[in-house]
């Protein structure tokens, strides 16, 4: 992701849509060195690249559904911060209709912690980067993993504060 009239980057995604599943996965997300921490440039890089995956999901007809693994120490910041939800295991999570539309209706803000705020429209947001794959059968099974969480959210019109549980096969 680059700023408009700006070059540098300042955060990075790697996504796959997995139609035959109707979800998008984010593999890896990251801001760059210069946003993080306290002497960070720029707030809400990594909210912005979230945001513009629900966006494509629901592009994609996939309902704005966005799954991820998360670092098991950010799971409660995902769900508190994206409306992200556990739907299986203690890190495989997933962004539901709900709270994709409530990311992607918002206008994301780009905070300059050198200047004043500066407003990014979701579809001012380029993606770069890529990211290598684990193993196939991995990929294969959270595929249908996350395959059978998302149909049962949408079976049951689940919202981002419930949880779903899967059983392991």
């Amino acid at each position: 992701m680059t700023l408009e009239g700006d070059n540098d980057i300042q955060g990075l995604i790697s996504i796959e849509p997995v139609p035959d599943q109707h979800y998008i996965e984010m593999h890896l997300i990251e801001s760059a060195p210069h946003n993080f921490g306290a002497a960070k440039q720029y707030a809400g890089v990594a909210g912005n690249l979230v945001a513009f995956c629900c966006k494509m999901s629901f592009e994609m007809g996939f309902d704005g559904f966005v799954a991820f693994t998360a670092k098991t120490d950010l799971v409660g910041h995902y769900t508190k911060t994206l409306g992200a939800q556990v739907i299986y295991g203690q890190n495989r999570m997933a962004i539901a209709t709900e709270s994709a539309k409530n990311l992607v209706i918002r206008t994301i803000k780009i905070t300059s912690m050198k200047n004043k705020e500066k407003y990014q429209k979701l579809d001012e947001v380029g993606i770069v980067g890529s990211q290598g794959k684990t193993s196939i059968a991995l990929q294969a099974y959270h595929k249908k993993k996350t395959g059978e969480a998302i149909r049962l959210l949408k079976a049951a019109g689940t919202r981002s504060s419930k949880k779903i549980a899967v059983s392991a096969r």
